[in-house]
């Protein structure tokens, strides 16, 4: 890692509990309430700093950076990585624990991926059929299907004849939840693998 890639990860780093706090604030220009009458009414905090905006720009050239050396640099992803995901190989031994619980971290994402792709696509729901659709006086439908698709679709679900009692059309949450769950799942999981090799 060299001397400035070594300053800005600083930068970065240091500077993130300021940026975050800066976000609340930002945040909080738009946030409105419902007050005792009932009337919309704007929060009480404004905040708005070109100066607040422009640190908060140059933090994110500076993340951009470093993302962008993480992709390209094997030696600054080795070294920044390890050390975030608490990764050590002191000795032969270590290095072939870390082969071993990478492996096994490797295979359970992938579990935990094929669980998430299917309730991804999975589409089900539960309706109440009228009366004049009743079939033999059983008036409940149950419909089950798949969705894939390469792009978000903004579209919404068409809904099935009759009253849905129960729907199912993927995974409520978004795309950056899970993106941030699956980090997180694989340091633990690293971590986990490797403490229970330790012993």
């Amino acid at each position: 890692m060299n001397r400035l890639d070594s300053v800005i990860l600083k930068l970065l780093l240091y500077g993130l509990p300021l940026i975050v706090g800066l976000a609340v604030l930002a945040a909080a220009q738009g946030w409105r309430y419902i007050d005792a009458a009932g009337r919309v009414t704007e929060a009480p905090f404004h905040y708005s700093n070109p100066v607040i905006g422009l640190i908060f720009g140059l933090w994110l050239l500076l993340a951009v950076y470093l993302l962008i050396r993480l992709v390209a640099s094997g030696e600054f992803r080795e070294k920044v990585l390890s050390r975030l995901t608490f990764i050590r190989e002191r000795d032969e031994r270590e290095a072939l624990l870390t082969g071993k619980a990478a492996k096994t971290t490797m295979l359970t994402t992938l579990a935990v991926l094929l669980v998430l792709f299917f309730l991804s696509c999975l589409r089900l729901s539960v309706s109440t059929l009228p009366p004049e659709q009743a079939v033999n006086g059983k008036n409940k439908t149950l419909t089950i299907g798949a969705a894939f698709s390469l792009t978000a679709d903004s579209r919404p679900e068409q809904p099935e004849p009759g009253k849905t009692v129960v729907a199912y059309t993927g995974l409520p949450v978004s795309g950056s939840a899970v993106i941030a769950g699956l980090i997180i799942w694989q340091i633990a999981a690293y971590n986990y693998s490797m403490r229970r090799l330790m012993k």
